[in-house]
């Protein structure tokens, strides 16, 4: 049997996307553990691609317009594939070797007719290789994975373990391994790509300790694991010494959770080693602001991060409760004066808002976004999303009659909830109001 296994990071299928520091990290760390474990490991990342660099290595997707699923046909928007072209896919696949098996990963469960199209584009070049989807949508969706997606195995959650169980199976390779602990993972096999990185992504812990009545990141991985800080920055000089990366974006739900006994060590080494000289940091994911104080503001700051984003979400009381109340409005007003003391600017500060959450007024948003401007921060919308499994998805489908067999009801984009006090035409006004007040920045 043939002992090469392909990784595959499948097209988007969206009105808009765009690269935050967007790697398959989930898949790269797959890729990893077969690599440790014998396997000739090929990767097809369908987005490892830019029309034009952005600053700190981000970028536009290549995209072409598509025709709209039958949801959509009434979003005055246009549809779009992102990514190479259809062709080019094609022709990387056809200069592979057989693969034993084809990983491909998901991202939000509303992309599946991307993963979709690409399952099929495999099939007319590999059509008996057994192909097994993983991620997000495969992890939220499972059902509706396994009905329509065409895969032969469908993974819920973190998938190394069984990812190299089939991988056994497959070759008829001793099945030795046990399941690896987080501290025991190799690095995510950012080796495999054929062009040189200037910027990667990376996580120094799973799971989230909070439980957010919107947020699927207890469904994604259970309980709330931090490497060690000694870990974490051998594999930051990898990145920066290995392979020349200039930018990394932390994408941890929690990164600042514990901070003496993680956040803080990582910084000190970063700073004791020279690494701020080598290379800038990003958090996209968002920052718990009430762990900002000003000795941490000012490590971060001599440590090189550069995008900070803190994860506010609401002025209102009620909506900080169901955030678990990880900050309040006095923290957030400490934070960010703790920032700017270290040196930010309010340029460099983004603050998530959340908008069109189950139940919340037009009147609610907007206090929220004057909150953020009169304490001299930028605000960066963030649109609600329903997630299966959270307790607002449940809201959402039980008062707002979201389809929970759909996926493509999720998409931010067409404001799936529409609640009676808040129209499309109020939610093109927010974003506008809120362009008014903040830089063209990432």
């Amino acid at each position: 049997m043939p002992n090469h296994i392909l990784l595959i990071n499948p097209w988007i299928h969206d009105f808009s996307a765009y690269d935050l520091w967007l790697k398959p990290l989930g898949l790269l760390y797959i890729g990893s553990a077969l690599k440790r474990h014998g396997y000739k490991i090929s990767l097809i990342d369908c987005l490892d691609t830019h029309l034009e660099e952005k600053p700190y290595g981000c970028g536009e997707f290549p995209r072409a317009e598509i025709p709209k699923p039958v949801v959509y046909k009434n979003i005055s928007r246009k549809y779009k594939r992102y990514g190479i072209t259809p062709e080019e896919f094609s022709a990387r696949l056809m200069s592979l070797e057989q693969p034993a098996l084809i990983c491909i990963t998901s991202i939000m469960t509303y992309w599946y007719p991307g993963l979709f199209e690409t399952i099929q584009n495999i099939r007319n070049v590999f059509p008996k290789t057994p192909i097994a989807l993983g991620g997000i949508y495969a992890t939220l969706c499972y059902e509706h994975a396994v009905k329509y997606s065409g895969a032969d195995y469908v993974i819920k959650g973190p998938g190394e373990q069984t990812v190299l169980e089939i991988a056994a199976e497959l070759t008829g390779k001793p099945n030795t391994t046990t399941p690896p602990t987080d501290d025991k993972l190799p690095y995510p096999a950012y080796h495999l790509y054929s062009t040189r990185l200037k910027s990667i992504s990376m996580i120094t812990s799973r799971g989230c300790p909070f439980k957010c009545t919107y947020c699927a990141s207890g469904l994604l991985y259970q309980g709330f694991h931090q490497h060690k800080p000694e870990k974490v920055i051998h594999e930051i000089e990898y990145y920066t010494i290995g392979l020349g990366v200039k930018d990394i974006a932390f994408y941890d739900d929690a990164l600042l959770i514990n901070p003496e006994r993680h956040i803080e060590p990582i910084l000190n080494l970063i700073i004791a080693r020279g690494i701020n000289k080598k290379v800038r940091f990003h958090t996209p994911n968002g920052l718990h602001i009430k762990y900002i104080t000003e000795p941490l503001a000012k490590k971060l700051y001599q440590a090189g991060f550069k995008t900070i984003r803190l994860g506010f979400e609401s002025s209102q009381s009620r909506w900080q409760e169901k955030s678990s109340y990880k900050t309040t409005n006095d923290e957030f007003r400490q934070a960010l004066s703790n920032l700017k003391k270290a040196g930010y600017s309010s340029d460099d500060i983004g603050v998530y808002v959340m908008v069109g959450m189950p139940g919340q007024t037009l009147k609610e948003i907007n206090e929220s976004i004057d909150f953020v401007h009169g304490c001299g921060g930028h605000v960066k919308i963030a649109q609600y999303t329903p997630i299966p499994g959270t307790k607002d998805f449940e809201l959402a489908v039980t008062e707002y009659g979201v389809n929970p067999n759909e996926p493509l009801l999720h998409n931010k984009s067409i404001y799936p909830l529409k609640p009676q006090n808040i129209s499309f035409k109020d939610m093109e006004s927010i974003k506008d109001r809120v362009k008014q007040f903040t830089p063209s920045s990432i």
